[in-house]
């Protein structure tokens, strides 16, 4: 859900309707594990606001997912044209925009082909890697200003435990 902010009272007012980062399906199919850390199948994590102040952006964890939304001229969000796209990775826990059309995204976990494939509706929420045995990532996206989608640029660092992005200027 998106809120206006007032500055000179700190108070905070919906504006529009509350917005799924997954789509209903995926949460359907993928119900709660209460033997796990998280019980529910999926977290949101960051929100990022593009440097043009067009697109949120949100990480979820569990879908494994950046999800997209507009942003109308009263704050009010929309799904962007995209909607989602996967991570690249597990767990994703931040988002860091390089430039306005350049984001990055830490992902905690490598994606582990043999569990499924590119993350997103495939992803095995019963698959939990030890600690310290499996690295993370930071992947690069390219944002088109336009209408918000993103794609993978080819650019996959491997970092151990990736849980924070941040870019310097």
């Amino acid at each position: 859900m998106a809120y206006s902010f007032d500055l000179s009272t700190g108070e905070l007012a919906p504006v529009g309707e509350p917005q799924m980062t997954v789509e209903q399906s995926w949460l359907d199919s993928n119900p709660p594990r209460p033997y796990q850390f998280f019980a529910q199948p999926n977290y949101n994590g960051t929100f990022i606001l593009s440097p043009d102040g067009r697109h949120l952006y949100a990480t979820t964890r569990g879908a494994d997912t950046i999800a997209g939304f507009e942003v109308g001229p009263d704050g009010a969000l929309s799904p962007a044209k995209f909607v989602s796209v996967p991570s690249n990775g597990r767990v994703p826990w931040s988002l860091s925009f390089a430039s306005d059309t350049l984001l990055l995204v830490a992902n905690q976990h490598l994606d582990d082909p043999s569990c499924r494939e590119g993350g997103g509706p495939d992803a095995d929420p019963d698959r939990l890697a030890p600690a310290p045995m499996e690295p993370g990532n930071i992947t690069v996206f390219c944002r088109d200003p336009t209408d918000g989608t993103l794609a993978m640029t080819g650019a996959v660092h491997e970092v151990p435990h990736a849980m924070g992005v941040c870019v310097a200027k």
